[in-house]
């Protein structure tokens, strides 16, 4: 199932949006499974970056858990630098090797309205990771990042 995402990830990133533009960042993700529960625990860290990819300062910090719940489908749980915590909830597409997330909670964050993440590998050295947006001065559901990680040598 979900085993395939296990280890780390690095890559450079462009996001968007239209209440924050454009920007580029670079970002290491890690996913671990516990040894004998059915879940995932990860950390993503950003740096945000200039166009040639020169690290200027440490961004977005984010870790939580995806739990296999009873019935197969997925529950991400996370905790935000900024202070926002965030619960998702989605299934794993083995045809297309693709998490599929949807925000179905939030707190200490009230402009968030809604989040919809979706991790796929096209490959098993490639990880792509898309995350849209709608808050509550920029509506309907937006694109806000989309990126593409490379796995690193330390699995």
């Amino acid at each position: 199932m979900i085993e395939a995402f296990l280890g780390r990830w690095h890559g450079k990133v462009e996001a968007f949006f239209p209440s924050i533009g454009h920007y580029f960042y670079e970002e290491t993700l890690r996913v671990e499974k516990d040894a004998e529960r059915p879940f995932f625990f990860y950390e993503q860290q950003v740096w945000i970056t200039d166009e040639a990819g020169v690290r200027e300062r440490k961004s977005h910090w984010e870790s939580g858990f995806i739990n296999i719940l009873e019935d197969g489908s997925l529950q991400m749980n996370n905790a935000q630098n900024n202070g926002r915590t965030e619960v998702l909830r989605g299934y794993y597409d083995p045809a297309t090797k693709t998490i599929n997330l949807e925000s179905v909670a939030f707190s200490n964050d009230p402009r968030m309205v809604k989040t919809a993440r979706r991790w796929s590998l096209p490959s098993e050295e490639v990880l792509k990771y898309e995350m849209d947006m709608e808050i509550q001065a920029v509506k309907p559901l937006q694109p806000h990042l989309a990126a593409t990680l490379f796995r690193t040598a330390d699995r």
